[in-house]
């Protein structure tokens, strides 16, 4: 699959909730209900994106590093880089119904974890959205592996979020 296609997919998929602006500024999409541009005049989203702009990152600072750490704590939490999943939610209605905002949910909660960071999950008008990224949640940390993380004398309390991804999609905690 080349890009063109991929693009042509995502199109379709998206059913003009995103026309895959050549920069994803959320000047398009802006206000559209809600939309991946953001509610009402999608100035959130605008100011994030400029502000991002913003970052540079100076080369030659890191000329002598040879084995980059990009880890960072956020509220106890460590990530492998300082970036989280943005709580977006309404897959119908805001991206066109192609992926169900179960499918989406636990998309974005198990590539988050393998990713190493944090996903946040939206809510909407619909509780049925949110309700999705609950369950999404609990498939992780409501398994078998809840009674596990409960005794805090338990080395899976402290274990990291993909030994417990992966304990739960193999149905048992791994070695």
């Amino acid at each position: 699959m080349d890009i063109k296609e991929i693009k042509k997919n995502a199109k379709e998929r998206m059913k003009e909730f995103c026309v895959l602006c050549p920069e994803c500024n959320g000047r398009w999409c802006a206000g559209k209900v809600p939309g991946m541009g953001g509610a009402v005049t999608g100035g959130s989203f605008q100011r994030a994106y400029e502000k991002l702009k913003d970052v540079k990152i100076a080369m030659r600072t890191l000329h002598n590093v040879t084995n980059p750490q990009l880890k960072c704590n956020f509220l106890g939490e460590e990530l492998s880089f300082p970036a989280m999943v943005a709580p977006i939610t309404g897959t119908k209605f805001n991206m066109g119904g192609y992926v169900s905002d179960e499918e989406y949910s636990n998309d974005i909660v198990f590539g988050a974890i393998d990713a190493g960071t944090i996903a946040m999950i939206g809510d909407t008008g619909d509780p049925n959205c949110f309700q999705m990224g609950i369950e999404a949640i609990k498939k992780v940390y409501s398994s078998f592996i809840s009674e596990e993380i409960s005794n805090f004398n338990s080395s899976v309390y402290y274990s990291n979020p993909q030994y417990l991804k992966y304990s739960y999609l193999e149905g048992k905690l791994l070695p």
